[in-house]
């Protein structure tokens, strides 16, 4: 297995299986499987601005680690917008960790 860096310029797939990847530099790959990163993806936390939500310098909201809750209450925060790993399944447990914590707060309110 070998470990490229160079911008992918097509994949060609044959009836959506990938079958080869032709790279910038012109090289040619025969491949069935690659794993892929798309740089540049930006944080998009603009809706938190003006609220007492803290953000690192980067532009990440800072999270209490267990509950997912951000700094101003009743505000919770996941996924990219927290550790900008941009992964799905990362995501989707810290929206499955926020909604305990979010249930539990609305019990605490009844």
């Amino acid at each position: 297995m070998a470990y490229l860096d160079d911008s992918v310029e097509q994949m060609i797939h044959q009836n959506g299986e990938l079958q080869e990847i032709l790279l910038a530099s012109h090289r040619r790959m025969q491949v069935n499987r690659a794993f892929l990163a798309f740089p540049g993806a930006q944080v998009q936390s603009q809706l938190l601005h003006g609220t007492r939500v803290r953000f690192t310098e980067k532009g990440h909201v800072l999270v209490n680690p267990r509950t997912k809750e951000t700094d101003h209450p009743h505000i919770w925060a996941v996924g990219d917008l927290v550790n900008h790993s941009q992964q799905v399944s990362i995501a989707m447990g810290d929206g499955a960790q926020a909604a305990i914590w979010i249930h539990k707060r609305l019990k605490e309110m009844n």
